[in-house]
């Protein structure tokens, strides 16, 4: 995941006309901190999700606006348009989840023979194509 970072931060951090020769270290330390921001964020927007809406499947701008103003590192994100512009989000009571039961995969229990066993563990197969029998010669 980092690889491709790179490779966008090395865009944006050559679009600036300003910054002359920048190591290759340089660059992957960012892509780091890029993807260690982002996990970071998910896991708390996700979380909130998860807690208080009834179908968490969608991330809303309204639950990173609330993330945002929960942390005071993350107040940046205030400022972007679409969290700006997000309706506040209103974290009512938590939603109670019943555990889903562990689902056991039944398997279909292969019955061999014990001449194909013994063919099998030996390797031999006979001339006239029948596993376990020994070609006469």
């Amino acid at each position: 995941m980092v690889s491709q970072l790179v490779s966008k931060v090395k865009k944006v951090v050559l679009s600036d006309d300003r910054v002359g020769k920048v190591a290759k270290t340089s660059y992957n330390t960012m892509a780091k901190a890029t993807e260690l921001f982002a996990c970071s964020l998910f896991k708390a927007v996700s979380a909130l999700a998860v807690d208080y809406e009834q179908s968490p499947k969608i991330l809303k701008a309204s639950h990173v606006k609330w993330c945002a103003k929960e942390d005071p590192s993350l107040g940046f994100l205030l400022k972007l348009p679409s969290v700006e512009g997000a309706p506040d989000f209103v974290a009512e009571e938590k939603v109670v989840r019943k555990p889903k039961p562990a689902q056991t995969k039944k398997r279909k229990a292969k019955t061999t023979t014990g001449k194909q066993k013994r063919a099998k563990s030996s390797g031999r197969e006979g001339s006239n194509g029948k596993e376990g029998e020994v070609g006469s010669s």
